[in-house]
């Protein structure tokens, strides 16, 4: 669920840009309540934080490629 959750995180930063994230715009693109959320993530930070650790490690296995 955790990694389902994340995978949502990309379309939604290309979307509507990092300020207009919220728990439920990744609720909604997941198909989950947004309640469901607060099983995985304590707030919004915690929700970006993995996300963008996301981000980053494919940008770093994109590094290692070129």
């Amino acid at each position: 669920m955790h990694s389902l959750i994340l995978r949502c995180d990309k379309a939604i930063f290309q979307e509507e840009g990092l300020e207009q994230v919220t728990i439920r715009k990744f609720a909604d693109k997941a198909g989950y309540n947004s309640a469901t959320f607060n099983n995985y993530f304590l707030e919004i930070s915690h929700l970006l934080f993995f996300a963008t650790m996301r981000s980053m490690q494919d940008y770093t296995n994109e590094l290692l490629v070129t």
